[in-house]
């Protein structure tokens, strides 16, 4: 797309609904020129005013309305880009400020009530290099400000030494126990070659409170194969992992110690451009209630139609 001085870049368009007698209805539009930040595929919903408007941690410049004024003390300030919390409104784009010494990491899953009120969980870092501090807060709309702010600040400690920092693939984790909910959030990197590593953060009722941290490594059946990419986690009896390897579709238990496959007879070295983006959670609900539910996923068929 073009922008009103002809230039091409990246834009988002958004159509906001209401329910009316003749069914939905647009309300509103909100366009947005990707000129500081993109907006991720995995943004959340954060509630700014009376309505939610989009949300995400990422790389990105300072949004033009928040660009200091000259200062005669500072005169070379130059913007580069680095990590923040962004977020839309009807009046642009915004950011959120980190606590002192802290970066902003990742958005956590949210809860369906959260995701109901427009409250979202993040993970935040300090420290230099390696030698990482964690926290996690929530982000929300206070009592009497319009805008959302930083709220429940707490340090997240870690049983053994995790770098979840510029990991890429953070993720919800899904209860089998409550349906379609958030239990946790996963964090996964390549461990030893061939496989990799799941840092879960468990949550205690909500985010930002975690109740446990665990690891799952995740291995291919076959030597000859590698696990590449994390598809879907889920918690609760029945759960595990959904991973793609470099020929199959691995599911492997919460224990480690049982995995089955599925070939999706075609073979990648790009999970992440050309798989990652077909893989949706799923969790088939029994008929009959006293059975438990089970962890699934959909992909697309093959390109051909034939699948």
């Amino acid at each position: 797309m073009k922008d009103e001085a002809g230039k091409s870049g990246s834009k988002f368009r958004f159509v906001f609904l209401e329910k009316g007698p003749n069914g939905l209805q647009p309300l509103s539009e909100l366009t947005y020129a990707a000129t500081k930040a993109l907006i991720p595929e995995s943004f959340s919903w954060l509630k700014v005013g009376t309505r939610l408007y989009p949300a995400w941690i990422g790389g990105g410049f300072t949004p033009e309305s928040e660009i200091p004024k000259y200062d005669p003390w500072n005169p070379n300030w130059s913007d580069s880009p680095s990590s923040h919390f962004y977020y839309l409104d009807a009046t642009g784009l915004h950011t959120i400020a980190e606590p002192d010494s802290y970066t902003f990491v990742s958005a956590l899953g949210q809860t369906a009530q959260q995701k109901m009120n427009g409250m979202l969980p993040v993970l935040l870092a300090k420290g230099d290099s390696y030698r990482l501090e964690y926290a996690t807060a929530l982000v929300q709309a206070t009592a009497g400000s319009n805008k959302p702010e930083l709220t429940q600040l707490q340090p997240l400690d870690l049983p053994s030494y995790r770098m979840l920092l510029g990991y890429d693939s953070a993720q919800p984790t899904w209860s089998l126990a409550m349906g379609a909910m958030a239990a946790g959030t996963a964090f996964s990197l390549s461990g030893r070659p061939g496989t990799i590593r799941t840092t879960v953060l468990e949550y205690l009722d909500a985010p930002p409170a975690i109740s446990r941290v665990r690891d799952v490594l995740t291995t291919p059946v076959f030597e000859s194969d590698a696990v590449v990419r994390t598809a879907a986690v889920f918690s609760g009896a029945g759960g595990g992992i959904f991973t793609q390897t470099q020929f199959d579709l691995q599911f492997q238990d919460s224990t480690g110690r049982a995995a089955v496959l599925a070939s999706l007879r075609r073979f990648s070295f790009l999970p992440q451009l050309s798989f990652l983006r077909s893989f949706l959670p799923a969790i088939v609900h029994p008929r009959v209630t006293s059975e438990r539910r089970q962890p699934a996923i959909l992909i697309e068929g093959s390109p051909s139609g034939k699948d």
